[in-house]
């Protein structure tokens, strides 16, 4: 019966420990499942970390091109602005260098064209027939043509009223041109040749 009685202690004994093995190996596994659950998690959150650390990369990629685009777009705005200015300022100065060289011309050849005009402006009948008249005309009717061309133009004088940047007063007192002695001529706007005259009253009649 002691024999009996020891083998059930035994058998008890033997239970629990085979319980208390499997209650360790339980145990384990389910340290060992949360251990994995956990590494899970962890390396879920490492991809997603690195996910947005590649979507951060590409944002600041993008930014910097973008940056970098408005940098050269400003560069091109102003080598643009610089360029066009200089075909302007070209065009200008060429303009000018053109009107000078014009206007010297100008001042050589007007006192010839005045000089024409006068020596037929005062022929009897028999003279304006003479074939060298029509020949000084036809000279004179190309350079009015040249003239027109240039906007080069004579400057009103007689029975107008006197104009110290059109005209020089030789000889007279009074408002208004009573005489021409001299032609004076325009370039443009530009006076180039002021006229010569004589000043006095005013005139009711221009007819000259």
């Amino acid at each position: 019966m002691n024999n009996d009685f020891k083998d059930d202690l035994r058998g008890d004994s033997s239970d629990d420990n085979q319980n208390s093995f499997q209650d360790k190996l339980q145990d384990e596994n389910i340290n060992d499942s949360d251990n994995n659950l956990s590494n899970n998690k962890t390396a879920k959150n490492g991809e997603v970390s690195e996910s947005e650390a590649n979507e951060n990369d590409d944002d600041s990629v993008v930014n910097m091109l973008k940056e970098e685009n408005k940098i050269l777009e400003n560069k091109y705005k102003r080598a643009l602005a610089d360029y066009q200015n200089l075909l302007k300022n070209s065009a200008e100065e060429k303009l000018e260098l053109l009107k000078y060289s014009l206007e010297g011309f100008l001042l050589e050849i007007l006192p010839i064209y005045s000089n024409l005009n006068a020596s037929i402006s005062n022929l009897s009948d028999e003279q304006a027939n003479n074939p060298w008249v029509e020949g000084v005309k036809y000279i004179i009717k190309q350079f009015d043509e040249f003239f027109s061309k240039n906007d080069v133009s004579k400057i009103k004088t007689f029975g107008e009223k006197f104009d110290y940047n059109t005209m020089e007063a030789v000889d007279g007192q009074g408002d208004y041109v009573v005489k021409e002695l001299r032609p004076g001529y325009k370039l443009k706007n530009k006076t180039i040749i002021a006229a010569g005259v004589v000043v006095g009253d005013r005139i009711e009649d221009k007819s000259n």
